[in-house]
């Protein structure tokens, strides 16, 4: 909650109680902290996406279904010879499930980072 509250920098209070499988319900005192909050999603707190969703009518956590989010992935120090299709495919299977390797990426034009989608929004 405290890497949570910092990213966020609410000017209130708020409340996070804990629903369980990886849900809070958030409370905010303040209209702004709800609307900057929920506008600026995903936000990212200790390696894992930080997804804000509105409230759903008889939501039930074990129930829930999963979130994705697209990213990108930089890999700082990867040789260029593994800048292939394949072996990005690979190396991004680990990561979640890739979308594409964009010609510009396998040409390794782009500065070294390539596109991919993970389950939850989570880094594994």
């Amino acid at each position: 909650m405290a890497k949570v509250t910092k990213n966020w920098g609410p000017q209130g209070d708020f409340e996070a109680p804990d629903i369980g499988h990886g849900f809070f319900i958030v409370k905010f005192d303040m209209m702004e902290d709800y609307t900057k909050v929920f506008t600026s999603s995903p936000w990212v707190a200790l390696d894992h996406y930080v997804i804000v969703r509105r409230w759903q009518q008889d939501f039930k956590s074990n129930e829930a279904e999963e979130d994705t989010t697209t990213m990108w992935v930089r890999f700082p120090n990867l040789p260029i010879e593994y800048y292939n299709e394949k072996v990005l495919f690979h190396i991004g299977k680990v990561l979640g499930t890739p979308l594409k390797i964009g010609i510009n990426t396998v040409m390794a034009a782009r500065g070294k980072y390539a596109q991919g989608r993970s389950p939850k929004g989570q880094l594994q």
